[in-house]
């Protein structure tokens, strides 16, 4: 370049002075100065102007301003399985340059939602520190880019998104798998499409070391060091990470120049788990087998204490999710949660813990069933026991720093000295002792449940009997009534007749006065027309035919709103209730009425595990709730009720009390 009037003149992308003094003043850019030779040299030269495309060379991060925030919380559609289109600005644009066809998630979730899961698949890895800062240093600088707008210079095209699957990556599982698909994805929607060469200069070298390091582990090399970034610019323009090479030797995460045994097959836990119908396995005794096995071979380690810690806190998570009994509550943000529907059943070889393989490959094992578990769980939840991954595979490191692969046996003699060991920390009590006594209690558990369902059942047949033989008294005493009170208008008419009777037999003697006086009695008095005894039958049918028809059975209706229902029972409360106490009647009425309410929320949410088919109770129960019928509030207080002990009873894990003491479940929010 050459100097400028002002004696200053541009090198590369800062402003420099002919002093060499980067702050005397300069403060503008002048785009009639090009690149010469002879920059500021006493035999000044003009140069042509240059094209006003290459002013965009000059980055001022202070100035710049952000069109929206990089994302500090990881939305829902990234957890999705498959994952789904975010919202986000770009996807209610078009930039003209490419047909998106696919579902387009945006940079700027990257940070929140993939430093998690890249940490979790490499903190094992040969200079994981390296790998993970270069990570975040990539997707950090990435998502600012695509959120910035004014000032930046960066890119001459919106650099913003890209498929939805290209940045899906809950399911991978191998740290080198996880660099080539990142790089591949960067360099094809993000540097290609810059239109300069300063992204490229800022992420390609450190993708390159990543992928250099992960290479080389591949190949059974691991340096102390991480060799020094040697950047090529041709050769990442000519690289495919779309596709991985293949290595034909071993991968190790350490040095090992240790010889290799020929795998063979251990014994393991796996047979201690429940198999479902679609052949995968519920881990609900996991947290209760798999530390015995872990802390049996938990010594020369680095931190034995912290891996086992990691390891139970890890493994009880895992035996949480497994159990039937727990509340499903969906997807939330707000603390670690999985969908218990999902997660908390896997594929059974994961569940395979041998008890003769050392501590570091049973923490890789916990670290692949992490990896299966997390596609069902939030970000929180992602985090919290990544960490706990993270931490386990590190303190369960060997002393001599060299880890078999899966499926290697310990040697005998190795195998017998750390059984010794554990024994001797646990009073005597050898291995195989700890995991029959725990399977036994897990037996006698299970039992325990299979009798207190059956005893559930039981009580809810009881007292279906009991409202049965109640109701059937009721049917008795109102029929008993109602005969009585037509036998009382029967003797009515009997004595009618019976004077109209004298009153003939007078005037037929020629006394007409009794005659007279009973005719005259049915002009002044007008007869209630007799409907008591066909009405009360009326009556009577009806009330049969509702009991018969209560025998059947139907679909609580579940997920169904509640307003209109509501709105019914508090018309009838205020119809119903005793004028005798104004102020009595509005405090307990609009408790009745809210705590109605709550009844029926908690129909409606339905909490636990339900049959698939529904949840079954008396028809004459939900046309008594639902229905719109004008009945007693009794009647409908006895028949919600009804309703909730049937969901309590059918749904395993939803109980009322918890529903109401949680104000709806907002508590676990709060405290």
């Amino acid at each position: 370049m050459i100097c400028s009037s002002e004696g200053q003149c541009i090198c590369n992308d800062n402003w420099i002075s002919i002093s060499q003094n980067n702050f005397d003043g300069c403060r503008t850019f002048q785009a009639s100065y090009v690149k010469n030779d002879r920059q500021c040299s006493p035999e000044t030269t003009t140069a042509p102007p240059t094209n006003i495309d290459e002013t965009t060379a000059i980055v001022d991060h202070s100035n710049v301003f952000n069109v929206i925030e990089v994302g500090e919380k990881c939305p829902q559609q990234w957890l999705a399985v498959p994952m789904q289109a975010d919202d986000n600005l770009w996807n209610d644009l078009d930039d003209g340059l490419h047909e998106h066809e696919v579902a387009m998630c945006a940079f700027e979730n990257l940070p929140a939602c993939t430093k998690p899961l890249f940490a979790a698949v490499a903190s094992s890895s040969c200079h994981s520190a390296t790998l993970i800062s270069n990570y975040n240093a990539v997707v950090d600088e990435l998502a600012r880019v695509s959120v910035s707008g004014d000032f930046d210079r960066t890119c001459l095209f919106a650099v913003a998104r890209a498929p939805c699957s290209m940045l899906d990556f809950k399911a991978v599982a191998d740290a080198r798998e996880f660099a080539y698909k990142f790089a591949n994805v960067v360099k094809t929607h993000a540097i290609d499409k810059c239109g300069k060469e300063h992204l490229k200069n800022a992420l390609a070298p450190l993708l390159m070391q990543n992928i250099d390091i992960l290479d080389n582990a591949a190949n059974g090399i691991c340096p102390t060091a991480p060799n020094e970034v040697s950047y090529d610019p041709e050769a990442f323009d000519n690289a495919d990470y779309a596709s991985m090479p293949i290595f034909t030797t071993t991968t190790s995460t350490v040095a090992d120049t240790a010889p290799k045994t020929t795998p063979k097959p251990a014994s393991d836990i796996s047979g201690k788990f429940t198999t479902l119908s679609d052949g995968m396995c519920a881990a609900k005794a996991f947290g209760r087998l798999a530390p015995v096995v872990f802390n049996a071979r938990a010594f020369e380690l680095v931190d034995a204490d912290q891996a086992k810690a990691s390891f139970k806190e890890f493994a009880e998570e895992i035996g949480r999710l497994g159990k039937i009994t727990v509340k499903y509550e969906g997807m939330r943000n707000s603390r670690p949660s999985c969908q218990v529907a999902s997660s908390g059943k896997m594929p059974c070889d994961l569940l395979a813990f041998p008890s003769k393989e050392m501590a570091c490959q049973l923490a890789t094992r916990a670290k692949k069933l992490f990896l299966h578990v997390r596609m069902s769980c939030n970000d929180s939840w992602i985090k919290f026991y990544g960490n706990t991954i993270a931490s386990l595979l590190e303190a369960s490191k060997p002393n001599s720093g060299s880890c078999p692969e899966l499926g290697e046996r310990m040697g005998k003699t190795k195998l017998r000295e750390y059984t010794e060991r554990h024994e001797e920390l646990n009073d005597g009590v050898g291995f195989k002792e700890q995991i029959n006594s725990i399977k036994q209690e897990i037996k006698e558990d299970r039992v325990s449940k299979s009798e207190e369902r059956a005893n559930r059942i039981a009580k809810k047949r009881e007292r279906g009997n009991t409202k049965e033989k109640r109701q059937q008294e009721k049917l008795k005493n109102m029929a008993r009534k109602r005969i009585e009170s037509a036998m009382v208008e029967v003797n009515k008419k009997q004595q009618k007749l019976e004077q109209l009777r004298i009153a003939i037999a007078a005037a037929e003697a020629g006394n007409f006065a009794l005659l007279a006086r009973d005719e005259e009695s049915d002009v002044v008095v007008e007869e209630t027309p007799e409907l008591l005894m066909d009405a009360g039958q009326l009556d009577y049918f009806e009330y049969e035919e509702a009991e018969e028809s209560e025998e059947a059975e139907c679909t609580v209706p579940i997920a169904v709103e509640i307003d209109e229902a509501v709105t019914f029972f508090n018309a009838l409360v205020e119809a119903q209730s005793s004028p005798r106490s104004k102020l009595l009647h509005n405090a307990v009425s609009h408790r009745v009425k809210r705590r109605f309410e709550d009844v029926l929320n908690f129909i409606r949410l339905a909490p636990g595990r339900c049959p698939e088919d529904g949840v079954l109770a008396s028809c004459s129960d939900v046309a008594m709730v639902y229905g719109g019928r004008r009945a007693r509030i009794t009647d409908i207080i006895e028949a919600a009720s009804q309703l909730v002990q049937n969901i309590e009873d059918q749904c395993d894990g939803a109980t009322f009390a918890e529903h109401f003491l949680s104000v709806h479940g907002k508590a676990e929010n709060i405290f």
